[in-house]
């Protein structure tokens, strides 16, 4: 009996770790659609009908990019979240059609681009229009964003004033997803943090 137990003791650890990573692991209930070295998107039928996407990137194999277009306007003093509401860029971009973004990524990398994903998330659909929230691309915040939604002092609807918002922060070795705080502007205001 005391070499059950024993044998028990010494097994339900390792049991328990294993069971935890099967758990926790978000990709076993994902379908693998595309891999190369360094990459890979899975897809996931969601109960609602819908279907979920995920996509894992090694960065120290793969780099992210982030397009915009042209400035028309650069939007002065029109800024909402970077910081604080007002006094800071917030400039109107031309929109891109998809196909002149594929045709600007094919010719800087050929037939080497694993995916593209459209987060513009604009509030007006006209020729060139203002980012709805704050980007920094090399260093430099380009938009300090714009949106009449999301936690400044007077949203445009009640329910907005107690989002949390997040930001997607990437370098050559990581990216990860963190808060952002719209008063402060962190991390966007963070010299170490150049593309968020």
């Amino acid at each position: 009996m005391n070499v059950v137990i024993n044998l028990l003791l010494f097994l339900l650890p390792i049991l328990s770790s294993l069971l935890i990573a099967q758990v926790s692991n978000p990709l076993s209930s994902y379908q693998s659609l595309q891999t190369i070295d360094g990459a890979a998107l899975y897809k996931k039928q969601l109960t609602n009908g819908n279907e979920a996407y995920l996509q894992v990137i090694d960065l120290r194999k793969m780099q992210i990019d982030q397009i915009t277009g042209e400035v028309d306007n650069m939007g002065l003093n029109e800024g909402k979240y970077y910081k604080g509401e007002g006094g800071h860029y917030s400039p109107f971009f031309q929109n891109k059609l998809f196909s002149e973004v594929t045709d600007e990524y094919k010719k800087l990398y050929a037939n080497n681009v694993f995916s593209m994903i459209n987060c513009s998330f604009f509030e007006q659909y006209q020729s060139s229009t203002q980012l709805s929230f704050p980007i920094k691309l090399n260093g430099v915040v380009i938009s300090g964003g714009t949106s009449p939604y999301g936690p400044i002092k007077q949203p445009k609807d009640k329910y907005y004033s107690n989002i949390h918002l997040k930001t997607l922060v990437w370098n050559s070795k990581q990216a990860y997803i963190t808060d952002y705080n719209p008063v402060s502007g962190s991390p966007l205001n963070q010299n170490a943090v150049k593309n968020a």
